[in-house]
């Protein structure tokens, strides 16, 4: 008994000194409208809930994630699937690559690209969550399947393009050409021109054979810190070999380049020459060289330096997209390394008739894509081209032209003739507010994409279906168009063959 009362009487006076050191804070005053409990709701993070069973409960029937699952569910991925049917099934069964490429579609809709940003999206959003069934797959694991199936990409974005046109999306009664420069996953720092690969090649040699020279001089003295000093040079010229091959393998890869190069001006020039044209003097294919300030770029050879916005000159590819007027489809798109548009508008107008089986009925893009083989080639005789020959000038001084047209007119004038009609710059005029701000959501308000992930040019092209993807799913979404919510989601299991 005498324990336990001194117990207490301790217990009391712990109490009163932490009630001396610690100062009491008071209420604070009730205002006129009510304490502050009854202000505001109450916020207990440590609160237990009982979240809903089904996560679809947790979104509105209208959002982006369940459309895309529709979409998906729809298309034809057996060449997808067909890389698993083979499996011995040794090791963990393989993510659905259904639910795979529904997720990275969604991802990318919502301008996350990176492995590890979708990886962390699949543990911290909800969407995501109600896609892989609460499931984290992880970097390594999304990006070995985008390795795996990049070749798919332009097929997937083929059969949501058909989809469009299907739903009513697409009319191609007026299409614009535009493109834009994207960042390469390269730095223009790493980079070297043909003159200084040269005389690298000279000077690299020399310097190994001196630091081999003075490896043997140390190696002959008894000394620790010569053997230091050995080892140091010796990685030092491990170091120079390993660049001398790579730099020789640059060079090699730029002179293929000029070669290639001269064969295609050789038959430009055999054209010309039947077409009784005179053309300045062109390199032999078989001696061609490159041009002594040529450069390419040790981490993406295929990128090349190029103008960018502000005047600054960046390691970029040059990418290009058809967009149709009626609801910003874009219905064709291309990478290309060559800094200006010549040459492309007939490429990138045939690329719209194969994916849609014809033509637009009219088409525009700016001064940039015009020549006179362009715009008077055979295939795109039946589209009505609005193509200016001149940059626009501001403010405009051009006045209509009025009379009839001469029969010796040049395809150029006869170009400015039409653009000067009320009925041409009505059409051209729309071509800014058709395929630019698609650039604009793509590299900076939506998407935020303006840099590549993957390198080289068939890897870049791969990559930029799967942005223009992602654009058109985004834009029949926002078109109002609605599936009724699958039913049969997740997918059946596929049974292995």
């Amino acid at each position: 008994m005498a324990e336990n009362s001194i117990a207490r009487q301790s217990n009391s006076q712990l109490k009163l000194q932490i009630g001396m050191a610690t100062p009491v804070r008071k209420a604070p005053a009730a205002s006129a409208i009510g304490s502050r409990s009854t202000l505001f709701r109450r916020q207990l993070c440590t609160q237990l809930v009982l979240l809903p069973a089904d996560f679809k409960s947790r979104l509105p029937d209208n959002h982006l994630v369940f459309f895309i699952i529709d979409m998906v569910s729809r298309l034809d991925l057996s060449g997808i699937l067909v890389k698993y049917e083979n499996k011995s099934g040794v090791g963990r069964p393989a993510y659905d690559p259904t639910m795979m490429l529904t997720l990275i579609l969604y991802c990318y809709c919502t301008g996350t690209t990176s492995g590890r940003a979708i990886e962390r999206s699949c543990r911290e959003s909800v969407p995501c969550g109600v896609i892989t069934g609460n499931q984290t797959p992880d970097h390594d694991t999304i990006s070995n399947f985008l390795l795996l199936h990049r070749e798919q990409f332009d097929c997937i974005f083929q059969q949501i393009l058909q989809q469009a046109e299907e739903f009513g999306l697409v009319k191609l009664e007026h299409v614009a050409l535009d493109g834009s420069k994207i960042h390469a996953n390269a730095s223009r720092h790493k980079a070297m021109s043909y003159q200084r690969m040269c005389e690298k090649t000279e000077k690299l040699p020399l310097d190994c054979e001196k630091l081999e020279t003075q490896i043997v001089e140390l190696e002959s003295q008894d000394n620790p810190r010569a053997a230091k000093e050995v080892h140091t040079l010796k990685t030092e010229v491990k170091f120079k070999k390993k660049r001398l091959a790579k730099i020789k393998a640059s060079k090699k890869k730029l002179e293929q380049r000029a070669k290639k190069r001269a064969r295609v001006q050789a038959k430009e020039k055999t054209k010309l020459l039947k077409q009784g044209r005179k053309i300045r003097k062109i390199p032999d294919p078989k001696t061609a060289l490159p041009e002594p300030t040529e450069q390419i770029n040790f981490t993406d050879p295929d990128s090349r330096i190029m103008g960018h916005t502000g005047g600054a000159f960046e390691q970029c590819y040059n990418v290009q997209i058809v967009v149709d007027r009626h609801c910003q489809m874009i219905v064709a798109h291309d990478v290309v390394q060559q800094g200006n548009d010549k040459n492309l508008l007939e490429p990138m107008f045939r690329q719209v008739h194969q994916r849609l089986g014809k033509y637009p009925i009219s088409g525009s893009a700016d001064a940039g894509y015009f020549t006179q083989e362009s715009i008077t080639t055979d295939s795109l005789s039946t589209v009505e081209l609005f193509v200016p020959p001149d940059r626009e000038t501001h403010p405009r001084t051009s006045r209509p032209s009025v009379g009839r047209i001469p029969k010796d007119i040049s395809p150029a004038d006869r170009m400015r003739r039409k653009l000067s009609t009320t009925h041409g710059k009505e059409l051209y005029a729309q071509r800014k507010c058709i395929v630019e701000p698609v650039f604009g959501q793509i590299k900076h308000s939506v998407f935020a994409f303006d840099q590549f992930s993957w390198r080289g040019l068939g890897n870049v092209r791969l990559e930029w279906a799967l942005v223009c993807t992602a654009h058109n799913l985004t834009k029949i979404w926002r078109s109002g168009y609605r599936f009724a919510q699958a039913e049969s989601w997740p997918p059946p299991v596929m049974k292995a063959a």
